[in-house]
């Protein structure tokens, strides 16, 4: 997978970065530049399979790594952003908001949509979410 890195300016994220090895190998760097990185909190079982990193053992790997939490942000996009690849397994699609249109999010604020993952300490698995005013367990 050729790298993202000359695309963007160090003021943008990359995100989806644990659906292929190659793009979380990118991540060190990226953030040394001042980047920030997002986590798919969403995958299935076959893209699993098919090389994506779930988003507990990538976020263990960027934090064993030294990388700043402050600058790791973890989203589903209400599942909606699944990507297709082609049959040698080249990302073909995705559809991603950009983290700069997003002016209410990211932080627990008055006024903010937040929606807030509660990680267990010693997996980094999700234990709950709080998600469009609502509390989910899992």
């Amino acid at each position: 997978m050729a790298s993202v890195l000359s695309n963007r300016n160090s003021a943008s994220a990359l995100t989806h970065i644990n659906r292929h090895a190659g793009l979380l190998a990118q991540a060190p760097a990226w953030m040394e530049r001042g980047g920030s990185v997002d986590l798919t909190a969403s995958t299935t079982t076959s893209l699993v399979a098919a090389g994506d990193i779930p988003a507990a053992e990538a976020l263990a790997r960027l934090l064993q790594d030294g990388l700043p939490a402050s600058r790791i942000t973890m989203s589903s996009d209400g599942h909606a952003s699944l990507p297709h690849f082609d049959a040698s397994g080249e990302l073909i699609s995705i559809e991603v908001a950009p983290l700069s249109s997003l002016r209410d999010r990211g932080q627990v604020r008055v006024g903010a949509a937040a929606d807030l993952l509660f990680l267990d300490p010693g997996t980094l698995a999700v234990s709950m979410t709080f998600a469009c005013g609502r509390h989910h367990l899992f």
